[in-house]
């Protein structure tokens, strides 16, 4: 039987039990994001796009845990990268829902308390907004749904990244041109809470396009996969935050998705590679144990 991440996380902070093993675990708002640099080989590669360099972060959850503080150190660990392009997975907020998370006040991020319900949602994505745009890839920054935000307000969430000329795709494909290759990339919509499609895209790939899908859910990844000819070169996901929570051992507890060969890190599927991130933040509980936060740099290569 299979658990949702809440309700898994509803059973309690687990860390007593867990800290006996030695294993490295943190809870509240203070665990810095990592950089995972991981190189992807993509056969048949166009030369153009050999050694080129994507930053990659996922669930934010900026709000009621995750602090602009933190943020701003995983978004400076992206910056130094000096990446090509820098793309985002969806979930910039949360707000908690539960009798669960609002009773541990003790574990909270003030930052956002003083305004109405309403008008914080809006700060909150405008405040993710800004700390993102640090970020000058040449080839641009662009941003998709995650359910969180679909739930919350997407229209703010939209609005806030347009006015800090942050494109929010959409089933919708830009392209990057490099001498005579294209880098095409599709943002989907969210595969809970949204209609995600290709966008119209040709099953097949030219021999000089690199073809890239930012997909905030891997199960929709795993869709593309196995129910449909569709093929792509590199599919960026988060949504799962890794587990969150991981036993030594024995792995992640709750991934939250069904295909669970994607949950964390990298995985080569028929039709192309997958690579889900960790993400920044955290849900319904501000702890992560054997699971630290990640900012993804994805390096490709021939």
């Amino acid at each position: 039987m299979s658990i949702s991440r809440r309700d898994f996380l509803k059973l309690g902070f687990l860390g007593s039990a867990v800290v006996t093993t030695g294993t490295t675990y943190a809870i509240g708002t203070n665990q810095l994001a990592e950089k995972v640099e991981t190189t992807v080989k993509i056969p048949n590669l166009p030369k153009a796009f050999d050694g080129y360099k994507i930053a990659f972060i996922a669930d934010i959850h900026l709000g009621v845990y995750l602090s602009s503080e933190m943020l701003d150190y995983a978004i400076n660990l992206a910056k130094g990268s000096e990446p090509d392009l820098f793309l985002l997975g969806g979930d910039y907020i949360w707000i908690q829902r539960t009798t669960l998370a609002s009773s541990i006040a003790q574990l909270k991020n003030r930052e956002f308390e003083g305004y109405p319900y309403g008008k914080r949602i809006k700060v909150i994505f405008e405040t993710c907004a800004d700390l993102v745009s640090q970020v000058n890839a040449p080839d641009g920054t662009f941003a998709i749904y995650g359910n969180h935000d679909r739930w919350e307000d997407p229209l703010s969430c939209k609005d806030s990244f347009v006015s800090k000329k942050i494109e929010l795709l959409n089933n919708k494909v830009v392209t990057v041109t490099r001498a005579d290759s294209t880098l095409e990339l599709l943002g989907t919509d969210d595969y809970w809470t949204g209609a995600p499609t290709t966008a119209g895209l040709t099953d097949q790939i030219d021999r000089n396009t690199l073809r890239v899908v930012l997909s905030h859910n891997p199960d929709y990844v795993s869709y593309l996969i196995h129910k449909t000819p569709f093929y792509f070169h590199l599919a960026l996901c988060g949504h799962t935050h890794g587990g969150q929570v991981q036993i030594p051992g024995y792995g992640p507890i709750v991934s939250n998705i069904r295909d669970l060969r994607l949950t964390e890190g990298l995985y080569l599927s028929e039709k192309g590679n997958v690579y889900t991130t960790r993400g920044i933040g955290t849900v319904e509980l501000p702890i992560r144990i054997a699971c630290p936060p990640e900012v993804s740099i994805i390096t490709l290569s021939t």
